[in-house]
């Protein structure tokens, strides 16, 4: 967010939508980041203890080799990104939209301090798949920690209301895999469709992409 204010020269003729969402939606997204960071993370977390107190986890917490750390990294990513997918289309339905995921579609036009600014609860449900993956599998702890990097970094970019990736992208196999800022931005601005986060694999599978004009 700072580098994009910074540079307003780099980054406004990549702006997707024109305008700007004001202070006051920029300080309730902050506010409500924060809170969701904290409860999700530190109810994770905690989790995580409890179950490796009572020696549940089968996590491997060797350090692993690079190809090892590749692999399994992607897989987790894959699988975590399909169980983001699943939630996210619950939460477009009915009372699950209204008294939880609506908190995060008041932002229209979002910025990067939309990506986490989502109800605790929701946020408790995002993040308790990691922990819960390590119970199911004996994947290595440090696959699992670069998968959940992985989905914040994702999360932000999607979630900046510039497009960063070039023209190029949209029609090589990357852009096939993997959503653009425009891609997701339209979701915001829709209110439907283009549902995945980390790629669009699901939303083609599922039938859910929409397709997006690129400017």
């Amino acid at each position: 967010m700072l580098i994009i204010l910074s540079l307003p020269g780099l980054f406004r003729p990549r702006k997707i939508q024109q305008g700007w969402p004001g202070w006051r939606m920029l300080i309730r997204d902050i506010s409500l980041s924060a809170v969701a960071l904290e409860v999700g993370s530190l109810l994770s977390a905690l989790l995580a203890a409890y179950l490796f107190q009572r020696q549940w986890l089968r996590a491997d917490l060797a350090k692993p080799s690079a190809a090892s750390l590749l692999i399994q990294a992607s897989g987790t990513i894959t699988l975590y990104d399909l169980y983001l997918f699943g939630v996210h289309r619950l939460l477009h339905l009915g009372p699950l939209f209204t008294y939880l995921h609506s908190v995060h579609h008041r932002s229209t036009a979002p910025t990067p301090v939309t990506a986490f600014a989502i109800h605790p609860i929701e946020a408790v449900i995002n993040f308790v798949f990691l922990p819960a993956f390590m119970v199911l599998t004996p994947v290595n702890f440090y696959a699992v920690m670069a998968a959940g990097l992985y989905f914040q970094v994702a999360a932000i970019v999607l979630h900046s209301g510039h497009e960063v990736f070039p023209r190029w992208w949209r029609r090589s196999a990357l852009g096939y895999l993997f959503p653009t800022v425009r891609f997701h931005d339209f979701h915001h601005s829709q209110g439907a469709g283009n549902y995945g986060i980390i790629t669009t694999i699901w939303d083609r599978l599922f039938g859910t992409t929409v397709p997006i004009a690129w400017r």
